[in-house]
């Protein structure tokens, strides 16, 4: 009789087991839909060379420069090149070439504004890469 006990006892101990393994497994395992992704762009040396810092207090108004001390880091669209290009933050190789192929096929860019022409670049893109770009001296 003491050996019936003992297997009672190990297979109620084997079934507890299994039990508790197979609610750990269902209960702890992530459900489809419940993963949270989340990125930083984390800016190269170039792009935090021209990220613009705000001017020291200074005692006359006239000393602060109007662009800020980054306007001259800031990369020109019309002379850039496609490398150049993608260091700018949403910038990748594709939309660089395309900003390249663009300004060849009609020529330079009279305004920051006029890049949103390019295809893939939105008002949102625009206002994110305004302070790290200009266009230079255009003459139309």
């Amino acid at each position: 009789m003491p050996r019936v006990k003992f297997h009672i006892l190990a297979l109620g101990l084997c079934l507890l087991f299994a039990a508790f393994s197979i609610g750990y497994f269902f209960g702890v395992r992530p459900r489809a839909g419940t993963y949270e992704i989340r990125t930083e762009h984390a800016p190269n040396e170039q792009t935090a060379a021209l990220t613009p810092e705000p001017a020291a207090p200074s005692a006359t108004p006239a000393a602060v420069p109007s662009e800020g001390p980054a306007a001259d880091l800031r990369i020109d669209i019309n002379t850039a090149s496609a490398e150049e290009l993608t260091d700018l933050p949403g910038i990748g190789p594709a939309l660089a070439a395309r900003i390249v192929a663009y300004r060849a096929e009609h020529g330079p860019f009279p305004t920051p504004d006029a890049l949103t022409e390019v295809s893939g670049i939105g008002a949102k893109t625009l206002e994110t890469l305004r302070p790290y770009i200009k266009t230079g001296n255009v003459t139309n």
